[in-house]
């Protein structure tokens, strides 16, 4: 009996060490987004070590705050502790905190900090079965993402390329379409590199489109636009050469309805890219994924809510989206040859090439 209580005991101190550090990763989790926010990362970069007073002096913040801030970041982890006072920030550091153009860059996970009146309508959500769509998020969430993102996006003329023929396309002139494209990163990326040809960029969110077609005058691209539209009312004019969906068929509502309308959209020989999250049928491969925590966390505040954010949502989710459903629903919608691709260079990622 003594044996069986000690045991129960180990198993109940073990389980609440593992909530403990759930608590202190939501707190390291805040502090970085402090550190985001105020550019503390970007200070620190390439300044080799330094104490709170030199960061105090270079960014004109409070020495004492900084400290604070400087020995939490230290027991994380996420910066070098030198003896005493001294702190330095790694320049494996930098490249995930402070570079966007690094594919590891990280930083955006931590911009968008949900918001109480947020927790309270997903509270909500748990009763009525209806969730919120990113536009309800506000300007907030839809910057996030953009730079959450970001470095994925420049791996995307790569993998293009790797599709016979189709680098060659763009660079003749064909119609380009992303559909539920956000902020408009892959067109602006597409439409600067293959000026002959004409892309448009969709999405529900008028938030996330207003930023993106700040982001095209800015950039004075003529061979590109963007509109607020949903994906299952493209009109049927099988106009494009090629469609996008990246990231996004996992938080539509109804994405059986969006896959027929890309259908009808695509010319005879067009091509539809499809890229989302990497998930399996089976639970058990889903579980074994080393960031299904965060996945799953990421799903009900933000993906799966928003696939339910209509009755009779489809309500996917962040890994609902596996390669077996994507064969089956791209049939359903008519297309015919379905191949999944191989980027290694992309671990978070399943691709899909399909056509007509």
């Amino acid at each position: 009996m003594t044996n069986q209580n000690n045991h129960q005991i180990e198993a109940i101190e073990a389980f609440a060490q593992t909530v403990l550090g759930y608590s202190s990763g939501q707190h390291v989790a805040l502090m970085m987004h402090l550190g985001d926010r105020l550019g503390l990362y970007t200070a620190m970069q390439g300044q080799g070590v330094l104490t709170a007073a030199a960061l105090a002096e270079h960014t004109g913040l409070q020495e004492r705050w900084l400290l604070e801030w400087l020995r939490g970041q230290a027991a994380a982890g996420l910066i070098e502790h030198h003896g005493q006072e001294y702190f330095a920030l790694s320049p494996a550091g930098a490249a995930v905190l402070t570079d966007e153009s690094n594919p590891f860059y990280l930083a955006g996970f931590f911009h968008s900090i949900v918001s109480p009146e947020t927790l309270t309508r997903i509270t909500e959500s748990f009763s009525s079965g209806l969730g919120m769509s990113y536009d309800a998020h506000g300007a907030n969430c839809a910057c996030g993402i953009k730079r959450m993102t970001g470095p994925g996006i420049k791996l995307l003329p790569l993998f293009l390329g790797r599709i016979d023929e189709l680098t060659e396309r763009l660079e003749a002139g064909i119609n380009v379409i992303d559909i539920g494209c956000g902020a408009g990163l892959a067109m602006l990326e597409l439409a600067k590199r293959y000026p002959q040809s004409t892309f448009l960029g969709c999405d529900p969110s008028p938030t996330a489109i207003e930023m993106a077609q700040a982001d095209a005058r800015q950039a004075g691209l003529s061979n590109l636009s963007f509109e607020v539209a949903r994906a299952e009312n493209l009109p049927q004019t099988a106009q494009y050469d090629l469609a996008l969906t990246l990231d996004c068929i996992h938080d539509m509502t109804f994405p059986h309805h969006a896959l027929r309308a890309i259908r009808g959209a695509l010319k005879p020989e067009g091509l539809l890219f499809i890229a989302d999250i990497k998930s399996s049928a089976r639970i058990e491969d889903n579980l074994a994924n080393p960031i299904a925590p965060l996945l799953y966390g990421l799903s009900v505040l933000y993906c799966m809510n928003s696939a339910l954010s209509e009755p009779n949502g489809a309500g996917l989710g962040t890994l609902g989206f596996n390669p077996t459903l994507a064969q089956k629903m791209t049939a359903e919608a008519g297309f015919t040859r379905f191949e999944q691709l191989d980027f290694e260079e992309d671990p978070f990622n399943n691709y899909y090439l399909v056509r007509p």
